[in-house]
């Protein structure tokens, strides 16, 4: 039991960490600048790689081919990362939710997230999994790099890509969602879409990892 619940808690405090990255996009992107925000919202993954905390979408490619205690554990890493988010993106609304340019950043985020019109369900499906595939790789390039700054490199790299080229994290997604004030059944569809899109992504990229090295 304490094991799990030190699992669980690691998940929400990775939850918070991308909740960090992404205010920091959102607030980068509200002063104009999406290119810094893309790169500013790395710092989020690299407190989940350096701080040893469980991000599902970091683990679920990793843990398909290790012991079945790494299965059972995305359940409640899962379950953590939801609540991390969640609360992050509240605090954030909460405290900026009288400043206008922030609130016009956050709801242009929510905007192209929603299913529907701007966001249909099989564009979230392939950019969920194409970040998927980033994140695979930037913990990949974490685990597989000795030098300190080569692993920074790796993972700063791999999230400016996917947050650049507008691809879904569904961690992300819960902060914005929450951050924006904006849940709905279509919101909690995205979540349901880019959570099979990212693990899929992520299998995909270690499945292949795995067959190139044979």
């Amino acid at each position: 039991m304490k094991k799990l619940l030190k699992t669980f808690f690691l998940g929400i405090l990775a939850g918070f960490a991308i909740g960090l990255g992404s205010f920091a996009f959102v607030m980068c992107k509200a002063a104009g600048s999406h290119i810094v925000g893309s790169f500013a919202f790395s710092i989020g993954l690299l407190l989940v790689c350096f701080l040893g905390l469980n991000l599902y979408t970091g683990k679920i490619g990793f843990a398909i081919d290790g012991p079945k205690e790494n299965i059972i554990n995305l359940a409640p890493i899962y379950v953590g990362n939801i609540v991390g988010a969640v609360l992050s993106g509240y605090l954030f609304f909460f405290a900026t939710k009288n400043i206008q340019s922030v609130v016009d950043s956050i709801d242009g985020v929510v905007a192209a997230r929603v299913i529907g019109y701007a966001d249909p369900w099989y564009r979230c499906l392939i950019m969920s999994s194409l970040c998927g595939i980033f994140v695979f790789l930037a913990v990949y390039g974490y685990k597989k790099f000795q030098n300190q700054g080569m692993k920074a490199f790796a993972i700063i790299m791999c999230v400016f890509i996917f947050v650049v080229t507008g691809m879904e994290h569904t961690i992300a997604n819960m902060v914005y969602f929450s951050f924006g004030n904006a849940w709905s059944w279509n919101a909690v569809l995205n979540i349901l879409i880019t959570t099979v899109g990212n693990s899929l992504g992520a299998i995909l990229a270690y499945l292949s990892i795995k067959v190139v090295q044979k």
